[in-house]
């Protein structure tokens, strides 16, 4: 049967992205493309969304939760991934669902608060959370996740938000490695040898 992977960020709109297209590299990689299915979504952690809130509102602008989903990526985000030769032109943010939990057989959560986001919500999945430097082997958070809550803004951008080049890049090489390295964890967690 076919495992299914999520990769989990807040909107879904960068470190989940990069996470699901570099997972799936690897699982071609190593000719399990065809047994392992990736997806990502975004879960919004309560003290994300009260930062965001009051982010967005000195600019003047409010935005309701059912509003920050299905959106294209970052454009920051879309431009790494296709100088990176992964097609994201018809790629839409999406949230985390209990469809979508129902389907986990393991969930990577970028950050501590969205795996604890994921567990309060979806208790069902207590065992198939991990954050991406759990997955690893390693403690704490990613090293840009203070980074994440220093955005520009950019009022072209359906969320008034974005990162620089810099940051994506600098989010990219972190993801990579992380899943580089728990990869062998991963296989063991998802059931194949």
């Amino acid at each position: 049967m076919k495992k299914t992977i999520i990769t989990i960020c807040t909107a879904n709109r960068c470190r989940s992205i990069i996470a699901e297209f570099f997972l799936q590299h690897l699982l071609k990689e190593r000719h399990l493309e065809n047994e392992v299915e990736v997806k990502s979504a975004g879960i919004m952690a309560d003290e994300y969304w009260n930062y965001y809130s009051k982010l967005i509102s000195s600019f003047g602008c409010t935005k309701n939760l059912d509003e920050f989903y299905g959106v294209a990526p970052y454009s920051t985000t879309t431009s790494y991934l296709q100088k990176s030769g992964w097609e994201v032109e018809n790629y839409l943010s999406q949230e985390f669902t209990s469809a979508l939990a129902g389907a986990a057989s393991l969930v990577i959560a970028m950050e501590n608060e969205q795996k604890q986001a994921l567990q309060e919500r979806f208790p069902e999945l207590s065992e198939k959370v991990f954050t991406l430097r759990e997955l690893a082997g390693q403690d704490g958070h990613l090293l840009l996740e203070e980074s994440y809550y220093k955005p520009e803004h950019d009022p072209a951008d359906p969320h008034f938000v974005c990162y620089s080049d810099q940051y994506v890049q600098a989010s990219a090489r972190e993801i990579e490695l992380c899943l580089l390295q728990g990869f062998p964890r991963l296989v063991e967690i998802i059931g194949f040898s």
